[in-house]
């Protein structure tokens, strides 16, 4: 836990540095049929960031849904691994256990 607040920190410290050291940095943008003039480079940066993660929002939910069907519930997965475990040859009771 403390390791993800001291992440966080170091990565907002990083964002802030990068936002203080180009205050004065501007760029056009062009939509097509529109022209913004003088947009600060860090909010262009943030959007383009934003974006990226928007768009892989779907991708992780489809992933995750598929290793689910996949792999089964976790309740099946322990219950088949515990299964497993007490019917194996190498457990104490097996045949190749030292009596």
């Amino acid at each position: 836990m403390p390791w993800r607040l001291i992440l966080f920190i170091l990565l907002f410290v990083v964002l802030l540095l990068f936002i203080a050291l180009n205050l004065t940095h501007s760029c056009d943008i062009n939509l097509f049929f529109k022209i913004i003039p003088d947009v600060p480079v860090y909010l262009t940066a943030l959007f383009a960031f934003a974006l990226g993660i928007l768009c892989a929002i779907p991708i992780a939910i489809k992933i995750s849904m598929k290793r689910k069907t996949r792999y089964g519930s976790d309740e099946k997965n322990k219950k088949a691994a515990n299964k497993i475990s007490d019917d194996s040859a190498y457990s104490p009771g097996g045949p190749y256990g030292v009596n």
